[in-house]
């Protein structure tokens, strides 16, 4: 005779977070390990270092992913080197102090004839941080009350599994402030981080409030 193993509506919400942390942890893991190959071998070919670029993996991963695979989709002919030659092009336009790298990375993109295509990658990654923008003006955050909202962008991968468990109504009070904490220990800021903390927290209230 099978058994049946009923859980409390608590255990399942502690089940179900603590998936949502290692999805947090895996996909942020990911874009590391994106930036930093995408460092590592646009370094290779412009025999130049540009392993800077893997200290920002946090802050553009979350642009990097996304471009990757529109660039995958639109010209699936193109090889991992010159993926990562044009990831990097984009990468450095988001960096100060972005001369002397950017200048020998459109100039062997150029060399490459992937000059055109470069363009349209740039143009998407545009998009995608316009989007992010927009969505983040939209919750009533100030851009220019925050003043690296760019460095949120590790977000833009996340907000569907934010979104469905939110609507899924597998979020409470108690889970907002887990995810908090969590995010805060990859960005470096302390719980009391008001850029992070107001920002998830309206984005949590808001797809709650659309769920209603």
């Amino acid at each position: 005779m099978k058994k049946t193993i009923l859980i409390t509506e608590a255990q399942q919400r502690v089940i179900l977070c603590e998936l949502a942390n290692k999805e947090i942890d895996s996909t942020i893991g990911e874009n590391d390990k994106l930036v930093k190959r995408i460092a590592s071998q646009a370094s290779e070919q412009i025999k130049f270092d540009l392993s800077i670029l893997g200290t920002f993996s946090l802050a553009i991963g979350g642009l990097m992913g996304p471009l990757e695979k529109f660039i995958r989709g639109e010209y699936p002919q193109m090889s991992t080197m010159e993926i990562s030659l044009l990831l990097a092009g984009v990468g450095f336009q988001y960096m100060l102090d972005n001369k002397v790298p950017l200048s020998k990375l459109i100039q062997k993109i150029k060399k490459d004839g992937l000059y055109d295509i470069y363009q349209k990658v740039l143009k998407k990654s545009d998009v995608l941080k316009d989007s992010f923008l927009s969505f983040v003006d939209s919750l009533g955050v100030s851009v220019k009350k925050t003043a690296n909202i760019m460095g949120y962008t590790f977000l833009i991968p996340l907000i569907p599994l934010i979104y469905n468990m939110v609507t899924n109504g597998q979020f409470n009070e108690n889970d907002t402030v887990e995810i908090i904490k969590r995010l805060s220990g990859f960005v470096g800021l302390n719980y009391g981080g008001i850029g992070l903390k107001e920002l998830l927290s309206l984005m949590i209230n808001r797809f709650r409030s659309e769920n209603n």
